[in-house]
């Protein structure tokens, strides 16, 4: 039986990884970029909407649209401040946020996002006519359209359009954002080079690569029955995904030993990106310090754990000889922070439901819809960061779980929502797997 496997975008701006895919249509010829104007229809709808809102007043005046989802998480993170932005400015333009698609869960996050005080934003459920013209694969994604219908900004960074605002109202040329580049459509269900999105000739039985950055690709990881790929992820990220095997336990740095690594530079260029500091070094070497790898081989050759072989032995390889770097796992004792049963029944929130998958969560909320035990954990590490601990699941359970945690403002009021579930976070000492990079 054929299995298939999700695809991520990989937003690199917190010191967690936060994956999220969106699908839209391809733009058909009508794609609108920076500088365009826009045609008369599109005109016509977005005054049409502004007529049946709250702000007709602002029809003539610039539009910022906000395409975003329930289960994105930077999206819904931007929405208090994009409320904040149009009330302070509720008379010089109009904040349309646009759902990516038809979603039950809308009110209830709403809801949790601005506790039940309600928003000044105009919120749309898909207008097609926006795609039409702004298909994006990715969100969070930010249209500004001026005052005479012009495309002046597309960008997926909220902070900047907020730090230039004035700017963008008053049309001053010297705002400074960052387009939003139309990407490479890449299918997360086959191989970039062995699925032909890349040229390789069809003569190809297998391969292993390792290329330089590509700035027309998004960052994404994506493997299937006989391959891996990763696109433009950072050297730590690779060894980590190599080692982890996708498993999002890797991606908290206390499971991380760095030795030899003398300067900030060398901490920074291999993708140790946790600090504001960190990441501004990155990211003035990305280019050189950004890399695509794929493998691919025959079908029915290597097993899951054979595959993930390969690829270590691979980087290591790769990256000793140019970097002097390589990596290898060895079980430390550390002490952890470990999700434990209470008692010896099971948790109640260890049930499948016929629920679709689907999670969401805010500054202090939570929420697990038949999602995987270890992405529970991935997603609850952001929250539990300032005990400098590794999360750890110690139930013995690693299927879907259903939870919602009301309260994650900190340890004991998260084990207060735990506990109706019969789980505990504890500290405690245990041997776990810690990936140690070596630089000589």
């Amino acid at each position: 039986m054929k299995k298939s496997y999700k695809t991520f975008a990989v937003v690199l701006f917190v010191p967690f990884l936060l994956w999220f895919t969106t699908s839209t249509s391809k733009a058909q010829g009508y794609e609108l970029r920076v500088g365009d104007k826009c045609p008369a229809e599109l005109s016509l709808a977005i005054d049409q909407l502004l007529s049946k809102s709250a702000y007709k007043h602002n029809i003539g005046k610039p539009v910022l649209i906000d395409f975003w989802a329930t289960w994105c998480s930077p999206c819904v993170a931007a929405l208090p401040k994009l409320d904040s932005l149009q009330k302070k400015h509720s008379g010089t333009f109009t904040v349309l946020s646009v759902l990516e698609r038809t979603d039950t869960r809308v009110r209830e996050v709403l809801g949790r996002v601005f506790d039940n005080n309600g928003s000044v934003l105009t919120f749309i459920e898909r207008e097609p006519i926006l795609y039409k013209y702004f298909p994006h694969r990715t969100i969070p994604h930010y249209i500004w359209i001026s005052k005479d219908k012009t495309i002046k900004v597309i960008t997926a960074d909220e902070m900047a359009i907020s730090q230039n605002i004035q700017k963008l109202i008053s049309e001053d040329s010297t705002a400074k954002i960052d387009t939003k580049l139309a990407k490479f459509p890449y299918d997360g269900d086959r191989p970039l080079f062995a699925g032909k999105q890349a040229a390789v000739g069809n003569e190809l039985l297998y391969h292993s690569v390792i290329t330089k950055r590509r700035s027309d690709l998004d960052g994404v990881m994506a493997r299937g029955e006989n391959f891996i790929t990763c696109i433009n992820l950072s050297m730590c990220w690779i060894f980590q995904t190599a080692f982890g095997k996708f498993d999002t336990e890797f991606a908290d740095v206390n499971r991380l030993e760095l030795h030899g690594f003398k300067t900030l530079a060398d901490s920074a260029n291999f993708g140790m990106i946790y600090t504001d500091t960190l990441r501004k070094v990155y990211r003035q070497n990305r280019q050189d310090n950004a890399y695509i790898y794929e493998l691919m081989v025959p079908p029915n050759t290597h097993s899951f754990d054979a595959l993930f072989e390969v690829m270590q032995q691979d980087i290591n390889r790769y990256f000793s000889k140019t970097k002097g770097i390589t990596g290898h796992l060895e079980k430390k004792r550390r002490k952890v922070l470990a999700l434990q049963l209470i008692g010896k029944g099971m948790s109640s929130a260890f049930k499948k439901t016929d629920d679709r998958p689907g999670n969401y969560s805010g500054k202090s909320f939570l929420k697990m819809i038949n999602q995987p035990m270890q992405f529970f954990l991935g997603q609850l590490t952001p929250f539990v960061q300032g005990k400098s601990l590794t999360l750890v699941n110690d139930t013995g359970y690693k299927d879907v779980v259903n939870i919602e945690l009301s309260d994650t403002k900190d340890i004991l009021s998260i084990n207060k929502s735990l506990a109706t579930y019969g789980l505990v976070l504890s500290e405690t000492y245990m041997d776990i797997d810690v990936l140690v990079i070596q630089k000589k």
